[in-house]
């Protein structure tokens, strides 16, 4: 009796130890198509801890060493469960460098790519008849204090407010000749006095005619439709008459 115990005690020992040290098997697994779509898919397999069953007759349930003496125990392994896994979705990039525009209720709307170019015209569009304005005072200034000549020169102001107003690519052209005209005289008069005012107004013509011939060319790539809804401006997200922002809210830019 004390060397069947013995030999229990033995075969207690060695199934505690070849349960403690059941392995846990990892693996991960994709098919082609998961792989296609970006998806990756983790699974984990589980096996399972040896048993012990008795095979005394009684019924084959499972007991421990040393509950029956006498009675003969077997290890074996027990099926695996089913292979679970879990599918990530492909995870997408943040958005960056999107326009953004406050609507009338404080709601941030997105742009798309042409209302963003859209946009960036209207503002050309503002920037022309401030620009246009100003020219014009100027030129009025020129005719009270110089020569009465110079209201023959507000043409060209004109022409660009109007550009400004309602996105005609012949007016801002003319605009643009305007001031390429004016750049030539502000050459004559800085060859002929030598003033460092004149040569400051030269530099100053010169920054502006470049952005008139910018507004130029962009309002040469615009369709009839965008032209359209540029006059109309309700037609754009974010825009009202004539383009105005919704309640005078700025566009800034998600980064």
């Amino acid at each position: 009796m004390a060397s069947q115990e013995s030999d229990d005690a033995r075969l207690a020992r060695a199934l505690q130890d070849q349960f403690d040290n059941a392995p846990i098997a990892s693996a991960v697994v994709s098919s082609e198509k998961d792989v296609e779509e970006g998806y990756n898919v983790q699974a984990t397999v589980v096996t399972m801890p040896p048993t012990m069953t008795n095979n005394s007759g009684s019924g084959g349930d499972s007991v421990f060493p040393g509950n029956n003496p006498g009675a003969r125990y077997e290890a074996h392994r027990v099926q695996p469960p089913p292979l679970e896994a879990t599918i990530h979705p492909p995870s997408q990039p943040p958005l960056q460098n999107v326009p953004i525009v406050m609507g009338p209720n404080g709601e941030m709307i997105a742009l798309s790519p042409s209302q963003t170019r859209l946009v960036a015209v209207s503002s050309l569009g503002r920037a022309m008849r401030t620009l246009a304005t100003v020219d014009l005072v100027f030129v009025l200034m020129y005719a009270m204090f110089y020569s009465p000549l110079f209201i023959g020169l507000a043409w060209g102001p004109f022409m660009g407010y109007q550009s400004g107003k309602d996105f005609s690519a012949l007016r801002a052209r003319i605009y643009s000749f305007y001031y390429m005209l004016k750049l030539a005289g502000d050459l004559w008069l800085v060859a002929n006095f030598g003033s460092f005012f004149y040569l400051f107004g030269f530099i100053i013509d010169a920054f502006i005619c470049s952005v008139v011939v910018r507004y130029t060319r962009v309002l040469s790539t615009l369709t009839d439709q965008e032209v359209t809804r540029l006059r109309e401006g309700g037609g754009m997200i974010g825009l009202g008459p004539n383009g105005q922002h919704h309640q005078g809210l700025p566009i800034f830019v998600v980064r």
